[in-house]
């Protein structure tokens, strides 16, 4: 019949690209109902490409998963899966409901229209997951044929997602400033890394730092204990002794034009052997013996 040929069409089809595209678990489901081929239903829940279930008519028609233990489930997405090869099958508009078993207690969580199929195809749709329920019930409005047919409805739990933190990684000075880094990486529940607003709907946690910030011990050799004196000083607190710290970081620029001068005491009679001055970045001035 009908259906026996739709399951194995389905198992000779080896085109399994619409699973592989679906992100996450999907939830056990303990049992299921239909609207016709009742038998059939568990083969829209297995997780399997290679079998399908049917309806014996037209649509309006309904299958609806109920979840493994009846434990109460928010779903964070479901994905509808064209059974391969004949995704006209496929209803083209659908209702997913949240549904009290053995009530008439239900709530509608999603309902699309107008929907176009392609072979192999899934159509992925995300819910905001602010309600629980222990059955799910998808309800088939429209479709194209005398009958519908699904390869799977996969249910897909709303999932927690939080950050994952490094250590922070060595800085890159031991002073005078520097940065060090660390990974930030947003993880879901199921393992999968995603992007950051997933997370958080603001600004992630610092992948980079300054650091090393300390004042660099003096490296001008005999000048480091000299005083000093300058014509003039852009900054006050970047006076004339910074020009002979030894640290790159810090600069002494004159408060006016040339002629300029710096004097250093070195506090008694020296034999200056070189001197060395770097300009543009910063000026250093290192005096031997």
């Amino acid at each position: 019949d009908s259906l026996m040929w739709l399951l194995a069409l389905a198992a000779l089809h080896t085109a399994l690209t619409a699973l592989s595209r679906v992100e996450g678990l999907s939830l056990d489901m303990g049992s299921c109902e239909a609207s016709s081929n009742v038998n059939f239903c568990s083969y829209a829940f297995d997780k399997n490409l290679s079998s399908a279930w049917a309806s014996s008519g037209p649509a309006p028609q309904w299958v609806e998963g109920r979840i493994a233990g009846g434990i109460y489930a928010s779903l964070g997405s479901y994905t509808l899966i064209s059974v391969p090869g004949n995704p006209n099958l496929a209803p083209t508009a659908w209702r997913l409901e949240g549904v009290e078993p053995y009530t008439e207690t239900r709530q509608t969580l999603d309902e699309v229209t107008g929907h176009i199929w392609y072979d192999g195809d899934a159509a992925i749709r995300n819910l905001g997951g602010l309600s629980s329920w222990r059955s799910y019930q998808l309800t088939m409005l429209q479709g194209l044929g005398t009958q519908l047919a699904i390869a799977e409805l996969q249910l897909m739990p709303k999932m927690g997602y939080t950050f994952e933190l490094s250590d922070w990684n060595p800085c890159s000075v031991t002073c005078g400033g520097g940065t060090q880094d660390r990974n930030v990486t947003c993880k879901g529940s199921d393992g999968v890394s995603y992007s950051d607003n997933r997370c958080t709907t603001g600004e992630p946690p610092l992948r980079s730092r300054v650091c090393g910030t300390g004042i660099c011990a003096c490296e001008g050799g005999l000048a480091c204990g000299a005083s000093c004196t300058a014509s003039s000083t852009a900054t006050a607190d970047l006076g004339c002794i910074v020009a002979v710290d030894g640290a790159v970081l810090s600069a002494w620029t004159s408060g006016a034009p040339p002629p300029q001068w710096l004097e250093y005491d070195l506090g008694k009679v020296r034999t200056l052997e070189k001197f060395t001055i770097t300009s543009g970045v910063c000026t250093v001035c290192h005096l031997q013996e």
